[in-house]
């Protein structure tokens, strides 16, 4: 029977947190037709999706950085 364990495999996110307990670590996934697959030696993907990412990011930073603000950190 297979490991139910947690396995970060080649993610370094997954130490971020580990080596500084107190640091919230996340990794965002980005769905963009990834084929053959993740990490595969031959991967392609859709390049526009990396301009939506970044838009997801940017507008993530965005508010994130303005809730900060008016919490006064």
């Amino acid at each position: 029977m297979p490991s139910r364990r947690c396995r970060p495999a080649g993610e370094d996110f997954h130490f971020y947190a580990l080596r500084k307990p107190g640091l919230h670590a996340t990794m965002v996934g980005l769905g963009c037709d990834l084929l053959p697959g993740l990490h595969h030696p031959d991967m392609q993907f859709n390049l526009d999706a990396l301009e939506v990412g970044a838009a997801v990011l940017a507008l993530s930073v965005a508010r994130i950085s303005g809730a900060l603000e008016e919490a006064g950190r």
